[in-house]
């Protein structure tokens, strides 16, 4: 082997166009690798489970947390005042002084019931599930465990393809659609729920663009509808009526079937008042009795 610093070159030739380029290609010189460098790489330290590798590094004692349970001590040579007892012990005070992490704050916020909800159901199905995902404040957990309950109870049919057909609401019993609808509105302190929703629908006039516009499921000056699921919006203060969601991608039928069951037929719209007699009476009597 030749031993030499110098730098080498290498000469090739190509061929374009009928004449013949030159091109020369230096090659980097390669550095002598020291006796030092050699007996460095030489060296072959085998970590086991709580091994101690012994390396230059400040002449101090560090500890490394690994990924696994396992803890591996990297330890330097010791000075000749410090015993390997007294450096171990410097090092679990050290742990012990480092400040505790402080706990992340809650994702959800726990929320209390308006009243107390009985989870009756006429097909035996369980919906403490959707009820616990409520009580945590987790709207969008609930809301999915909303439309996948809703498929279940529509039949057979709509829990294999997870969707439900307009036409299918009605095979719904009115105890187990009562028992969902309550949690949200409990819950959800009257904001939430499809007897809310009706509600609001029925407000505005039954027409479908003022009432998603209403509940917020429309987004811009465009009015374009909210892209599901990001864009909607499950937080406790958001618009009356926001939630739970239902597909309307296929048309408002589905949502009116619902609107429609027997479940809901006691919903009505909010009274208005329709003279001005009626109105003066209002007014009236919100006076304190000294300003009338």
């Amino acid at each position: 082997m030749i031993a030499s610093n110098a730098a080498k070159t290498a000469v090739a030739y190509t061929n374009s166009n009928a004449s013949t380029q030159k091109t020369q290609v230096r090659a980097r010189p390669v550095a002598p690798v020291s006796s030092q460098r050699s007996s460095f790489l030489a060296r072959q330290t085998s970590c086991k489970y709580s091994a101690h590798l012994r390396l230059g590094l400040r002449d101090r004692t560090q500890k490394v947390r690994m990924s696994s349970v396992d803890t591996v001590t990297v330890s330097s040579e010791l000075p000749e005042d410090e015993t390997k007892e007294e450096v171990e012990k410097e090092v679990e005070a050290e742990a012990e002084a480092e400040p505790e992490p402080e706990p992340e704050e809650p994702k959800f916020t726990p929320v209390e019931p308006l009243f107390e909800v009985a989870l009756e159901s006429d097909l035996g199905v369980d919906y403490s599930t959707l009820e616990g995902l409520l009580k945590i404040g987790d709207w969008q957990a609930a809301d999915d465990e909303t439309r996948e309950k809703l498929c279940v109870i529509a039949g057979e049919g709509a829990a294999e393809r997870k969707w439900v057909y307009f036409t299918e609401v009605a095979n719904i019993p009115v105890k187990d659609l009562k028992t969902m609808d309550n949690l949200w509105v409990s819950y959800s302190g009257g904001r939430f729920g499809y007897s809310v929703q009706k509600k609001l629908w029925k407000a505005s006039k039954e027409r479908w663009s003022v009432f998603f516009a209403r509940i917020d499921w429309t987004t811009g000056e465009q009015k374009a509808y909210r892209k599901w699921p990001q864009e909607f919006i499950y937080k406790s203060d958001a618009a009356e009526g926001h939630l739970p969601l239902t597909n309307a991608l296929r048309g408002t039928q589905l949502f009116e079937a619902i609107f429609n069951h027997p479940a809901f037929d006691e919903v009505q719209e909010d009274k208005k008042v329709d003279s001005m007699e009626e109105m003066s009476s209002n007014v009236k009597n919100a006076l304190p009795d000294w300003l009338v």
